[in-house]
């Protein structure tokens, strides 16, 4: 989400099923963990930029969830809404010649004054007839009969940034005779003339988003001939290749925006083409295999750390899962951290065994895994006291010692 600067910003969200009230209880921008007692709704940002943010919530059995990690951006002054919901509607048929053309406007920011220039006429690109107009409306005056017209609308704020509209198009009613009868006549019966061919409508759907590698599906169908019919379809997708037909499929190789270009011909011989985008962005990746690190052995009722570390191709932040594998239900859960920080946990177990340590990584969106052995050994046996025999032995050296010395004197 895009805002201008200074402007009060309010959250909101939904809270899945829960047995209890949950409470959202922080919100915090540009964090990576929970911590002390900010709290951001309904605040407002006078700073340029990106925010991070994310909402924890409790319930009241005093269980905690984190959301994922959201953005929005904060910038000088955004440009003007791109007008919308033309009337005449695009495509329309049947249209009365006294038609005014009439739009929706506006600008997220209220402060700003938004104006408009209007492109009107029968070909295409249309001209730009009217400018600097702060009305929503405009009187082209009498139309043809059996027209089609082409109009666009952009929009300008008083910072002098712009948004162009989609370009729309219509179709005028054609003429009637009039009225009146009787032998001497009365009214014009004179047939309308036929018009000449009109040029097909091209229309290549709205813009489209997708994956690398991944086929995106793109939909000519509304295009239209509206004295005939259309014969053929040629898209250019804007990275050198191109495809015919009313609706084709085609996989970028590379990150990027391209301009996709479909040109449809009718039984006439005549063409028309039109633009729209296509967005191809990278897919989320899911974090490498986590990599364990602590002791191999040890023994019951003794604790042990042990340390784990992901990278994120993304950088996305992560949060590891540590279960010990001794049946009980008892998990660490680090917080979301960045990409390749290492998170530390310790366990001990009651009973001798072999146990697989499982460290689980997850992105937000995906996780791996990764496991860890351990054997556990019993406490080890106290040394045994020193028996009778040894005690024995010892007191008839001591005796021996002092005999010796006697005779010796």
């Amino acid at each position: 989400y895009t805002f201008p600067t200074n402007m009060k910003i309010r959250f909101e969200c939904d809270a899945l099923t829960d047995q209890n009230t949950v409470y959202i209880d922080q919100i915090y921008i540009n964090a990576t963990t929970a911590q002390g007692d900010e709290y951001y709704q309904n605040n407002t940002y006078s700073q340029v930029g990106t925010y991070q943010y994310f909402i924890w919530a409790s319930d009241g059995s005093g269980n905690t969830k984190r959301s994922a990690t959201k953005t929005f951006t904060m910038s000088g002054n955004p440009p003007p809404n791109a007008p919308s919901s033309p009337s005449p509607s695009n495509n329309s048929q049947n249209v009365a010649v006294s038609a005014d053309l009439k739009w929706t406007g506006g600008d997220l920011d209220p402060n700003d004054n938004v104006t408009y220039d209007v492109y009107f006429g029968s070909s295409n690109p249309p001209q730009k007839i009217s400018d600097n107009q702060t009305a929503l409306k405009y009187d082209p005056g009498t139309l043809g009969y059996s027209t089609l017209y082409y109009w666009r609308i952009v929009a300008w704020d008083s910072s002098n940034q712009s948004t162009e509209g989609s370009l729309w198009h219509f179709t005028t009613a054609k003429k009637t005779g009039g009225g009146g009868g009787g032998s001497s006549g009365g009214g014009d019966d004179t047939p309308p003339e036929e018009p000449e061919n009109v040029k097909p409508i091209a229309d290549a759907g709205a813009s489209y988003q997708g994956y690398v590698n991944t086929e995106v599906l793109f939909n000519g169908s509304n295009s239209a001939d509206t004295d005939g019919t259309i014969t053929n379809w040629f898209w250019e997708f804007g990275d050198t290749t191109n495809g015919t037909g009313v609706t084709v499929s085609h996989a970028y190789s590379q990150v990027g925006i391209y301009n996709v270009t479909l040109t449809v011909t009718d039984d006439d011989g005549e063409d028309n083409s039109t633009t729209t985008q296509c967005i191809i962005v990278q897919p989320n990746r899911p974090p490498s295999l986590p990599i364990i690190t602590g002791p191999i052995n040890g023994t019951v009722n003794v604790t042990y750390s042990f340390s784990v570390v992901s990278t994120d191709e993304d950088n996305d932040t992560l949060q590891y899962i540590f279960k010990w594998g001794d049946q009980t239900s008892m998990v660490n859960t680090s917080a979301f951290l960045p990409s390749n920080s290492s998170f530390i946990a310790s366990h001990q177990w009651t009973v001798p065994g072999q146990y697989n340590i499982t460290a689980t990584v997850s992105d937000g969106n995906t996780t791996t895994s990764s496991t860890f052995i351990i054997a556990i050994d019993a406490e080890a046996n106290a040394a045994e006291s020193p028996g009778f025999e040894v005690l024995f032995v010892l007191c008839a050296f001591a005796i021996a010692l002092l005999l010796w010395k006697k005779r010796k004197y």
